[in-house]
């Protein structure tokens, strides 16, 4: 290959990374996400996600065992691309660079193959506006033993860079899902999990919650909440208790205390 060419297919690869980092409609299309820096490399190596290509520069990439992970993946048969630090930092994958970014393929599961015996605590989400209160969401759910998510269809996507960076590596220990509001009636009707729809105008506190069967913390949109064909899904609702004349807490706030109260009130057990 000439360098012309090889130049030419440098530039064509910046192109694609910074597509699917900006374009959600276009990560979706293909499947797959960028994810960049140590931390979010380790994790996803570590949950054994699949790599389509791994961009280094060993100049920049001081980790020795962060080392050794790009030469299993190589070794086992993933495209990684060496490059010098300026080649590194065109791509523009982070503001100070890692040295270690990939382009890896999203991860999904199928709602009706969920056995909700075994996992038995899921986090679901309606249409949350930030990304910073999705991601917030995320690391808690993996800090306090959530197994998965079950995002609706206007929920957005887990693997954008600004969720990926808030959840500081949640997202690679959790299951995802995608679920209609058909399937949530339906899931109701199953009885297969108890769904709690958290709300401000619940008259139960969640202390009060009943979590001896599986369980799906719900939240909604961060002003509106829950809709009322999302509450008509709900088996149980509660409300956190605050002082009188203060503000509703921010959700990913609100949403990870409610995950808590059911890490502990199951540890206590």
């Amino acid at each position: 290959m000439s360098y012309r060419d090889s130049s030419a297919k440098h530039r064509s690869e910046i192109r694609f990374c910074r597509r699917l980092r900006e374009s959600s409609r276009f990560r979706d299309e293909v499947g797959l996400f960028v994810l960049s820096g140590q931390r979010h490399f380790m994790k996803a190596y570590q949950a054994g996600f699949d790599w389509l290509r791994v961009y280094v520069c060993f100049r920049l990439l001081k980790n020795i065992e962060l080392q050794q992970y790009v030469g299993r993946l190589e070794a086992g048969g993933v495209d990684v691309r060496r490059l010098g630090p300026e080649e590194y930092r065109a791509f523009g994958f982070e503001e100070r660079a890692s040295g270690v970014a990939a382009v890896v393929k999203q991860r999904w599961v199928l709602p009706d193959g969920i056995d909700f015996s075994r996992h038995r605590l899921w986090l679901a989400v309606g249409q949350i506006r930030n990304a910073g209160n999705l991601g917030t969401l995320l690391r808690s759910a993996r800090a306090f033993g959530c197994d998965g998510v079950l995002l609706t269809e206007e929920s957005p996507s887990p693997y954008s860079p600004e969720i990926l960076r808030a959840s500081m590596g949640g997202v690679y220990g959790l299951q995802f899902a995608r679920v209609s509001t058909s399937w949530l009636s339906r899931f109701h009707a199953s009885g297969a999990a108890s769904i709690i729809g958290a709300t401000p105008h619940a008259e139960g506190r969640m202390e009060e919650l009943n979590v001896e069967k599986p369980v799906v913390v719900f939240v909604g949109e961060e002003r509106s909440g829950l809709t009322p064909e999302q509450l008509a899904v709900c088996h149980q609702f509660a409300k956190i208790e605050m002082e009188e004349g203060t503000d509703s807490l921010n959700l990913g706030v609100a949403g990870s205390l409610f995950l808590h109260e059911i890490y502990r009130k199951r540890r206590l057990r």
